[in-house]
């Protein structure tokens, strides 16, 4: 292999290994975002007078998301090639 065609095919793994970082940290950044809008339509919605069975709803669903969250990002960093 000639030192231009080592070149390109190092370049080619960096390129991907960087793709994947980026969309590995979108996707958890996702997550959070996610998660910290359900909390705060949570705290909107108890300052709005809610009722505590619509409060238990919201506070129930964070608590799904979060376990689907922490789900779906161990997903992604295990099936994400190392750089």
């Amino acid at each position: 292999m000639s030192a231009s065609a080592l070149q390109v095919a190092i370049d080619a793994a960096v390129a991907a290994a960087t793709r994947n970082t980026n969309a590995e940290d979108a996707t958890l950044n996702l997550l959070a975002a996610n998660n910290t809008l359900l909390k705060n339509a949570t705290a909107a919605a108890a300052a709005a007078g809610a009722t505590p069975a619509q409060l238990q709803q919201l506070t129930d669903l964070a608590t799904a998301q979060d376990a689907a969250s922490a789900k779906q990002a161990a997903g992604v960093v295990a099936n994400t090639p190392a750089a």
